[in-house]
């Protein structure tokens, strides 16, 4: 059966899971097998259930890896939409985003998380 959706894409890793994909992270790259992609994308996705969020809007702001892939594709298995945002943007940029878009849910990194706190925090509505 051909996939129609990216979560049929996401739910037909298993299938193959004796191949690899390799990722560019930073100056390394990583490689990992579909099989093992596919538990990290279904626990994840298991978290944001677990937290009651379901068909709301989520952003990711982090460096683009093997996590960010992970964190998106998590997101939408879980039937949620993801709301990427460039880890470039200023503060006043994202306090605007932020002012309008209704996210319930912000997966970042350590190396971000007190700028974002200090862009949105008071700022939104």
């Amino acid at each position: 059966m051909k996939p129609n959706t990216l979560i049929d894409i996401i739910d037909g890793m298993k299938d193959v899971s004796d191949r690899t994909i390799s990722i560019t992270q930073g100056k390394e790259l990583i490689s990992i097998s579909f099989s093992e992609l596919y538990r990290y994308i279904l626990g994840f996705s298991e978290i944001i259930r677990k937290l009651g969020v379901f068909k709301n809007n989520i952003g990711i702001f982090m460096d683009a890896n093997l996590w960010w892939i992970i964190s998106y594709l998590g997101v939408i298995f879980s039937k949620n939409t993801v709301v990427p945002f460039d880890n470039r943007l200023s503060s006043d940029e994202l306090s605007y985003a932020f002012s309008f878009l209704d996210i319930k849910i912000i997966i970042t990194t350590k190396q971000y998380y007190n700028f974002l706190l200090s862009s949105i925090v008071g700022k939104t509505k």
